[in-house]
């Protein structure tokens, strides 16, 4: 029977892109879709039915799981979640008074794994160019398509590294940096290209341009509930810093309609806007807003203007966006200092910029050069 691959056939793509959110809420639409005439024509001659015995319907179901460690593939020791999907069709001769029902079923598996779990893991090309210091990554890397390796000291992967397109031995395409790097490249786990994508479930489709756009600000006139808006960075922060040329504001997200304004002299206790240095892969300076994390923990504890609106008291998600005009030299970037302890529930910091950090970041001093986390804090930084 065609019922149970036909509503396959439509669930894939939509898992696939824009992800399980939006299958889950579209599924009385894959309980419509039945194979019709136009198909095939011996479809038009049987009837299609759910287990209640509704005509031109099928059974579609989710069954949740509990989590689980991946045993086989590429991510194998990685946690994973795993939901089901179950497909059930009857089917008799549509003139049929009392010939027999024909039944199928499919189980279709949904296995998400956290990316938490990486130490690294990135959604478009990746490059890593170390430069006269050693680097010893520890912990999981994937990359949804190209990895470029090109380092000038050595560079070690203590886990698995896999790519869902190529793990290249050289610079990526349009690096402006001259010479080639010479340091060794040391792999003391697998390293694995063409394996497959992690689709992140977005609520939009995957592409480069999709995923940038969650960390823009949203147009003027864009419903912050609208699928899109929903997704948007901007719309999750707790605080939302925007430097202009003259001026910083900064507001409460939407949890109140951005309506609370955080006065300057306030901000610039850990915000700062005067801290230039150069950026040798890109041949610029940086003109960068600097985000001091220690102090906007202590900012954070006592702050009367936006404790109101947050529900755990602590502010939990960041949106920097650095608008200042920059010239042909220069570039705009974040960088976060003093981000060894982060804010009590961890912390989210956005920005349509690139985001530097100088020092230890999320990485208490006991457990410095391990693959301890457990004092690790819920941590992402979203960016360029």
């Amino acid at each position: 029977m065609e019922s149970c691959s036909c509503v396959g056939t439509g669930l894939n793509p939509d898992y696939r892109d824009p992800g399980e959110g939006y299958l889950l809420g579209h599924l009385d639409s894959y309980r419509r879709m039945i194979p019709t005439s136009s198909e095939h024509p011996d479809c038009g001659d049987f009837l299609f039915q759910n287990l209640a015995g509704d005509e031109d319907r099928v059974e579609v179901n989710y069954i949740a799981a509990s989590g689980f460690e991946v045993s086989k593939g590429k991510y194998t020791g990685l946690r994973s979640t795993k939901g089901k999907l179950r497909i059930i069709a009857n089917g008799r001769e549509r003139y049929s008074k009392t010939g027999p029902v024909g039944s199928v079923y499919q189980d279709i598996e949904m296995l998400r794994i956290p990316i938490f779990q990486f130490a690294v893991f990135y959604n478009m090309n990746m490059e890593i160019d170390n430069g006269p210091n050693t680097m010893t990554i520890t912990g999981p890397v994937h990359c949804n398509t190209n990895v470029y390796l090109d380092p000038y000291n050595t560079l070690t992967f203590n886990s698995d590294v896999t790519a869902s397109g190529r793990i290249a031995e050289f610079k990526m395409p349009g690096n402006p940096m001259s010479s080639p790097g010479s340091g060794a490249i040391v792999y003391n786990a697998a390293h694995d290209s063409q394996v497959s994508t992690l689709n992140l479930p977005l609520g939009t489709n995957t592409s480069p341009g999709a995923i940038h756009a969650l960390i823009e600000i949203p147009p003027p006139l864009e419903d912050p509930y609208s699928s899109m808006g929903r997704q948007r960075y901007y719309n999750k922060a707790d605080l939302i810093i925007i430097v202009q040329d003259t001026n910083i504001v900064a507001t409460s997200g939407l949890r109140n309609s951005d309506m609370t304004v955080i006065p300057g002299n306030e901000i610039t206790n850990f915000v700062s806007t005067n801290v230039t240095f150069y950026n040798k892969r890109e041949r610029k300076n940086i003109n960068s807003t600097g985000v001091n994390i220690g102090r906007l923990i202590e900012w954070n504890a006592t702050n009367t203007y936006l404790r109101p609106w947050l529900p755990g008291l602590d502010i939990k998600t960041v949106f920097v966006a650095d608008q200042r005009t920059q010239s042909s030299s220069t570039q705009s970037g974040v960088r976060l200092i003093n981000g060894q302890t982060l804010l009590p529930q961890g912390l989210t910091v956005a920005t349509p910029n690139p985001v530097y950090t100088l020092g230890h970041y999320n990485s208490p001093a006991a457990h410095l050069g391990t693959t301890n986390t457990s004092a690790s804090l819920p941590s992402r930084l979203d960016h360029c």
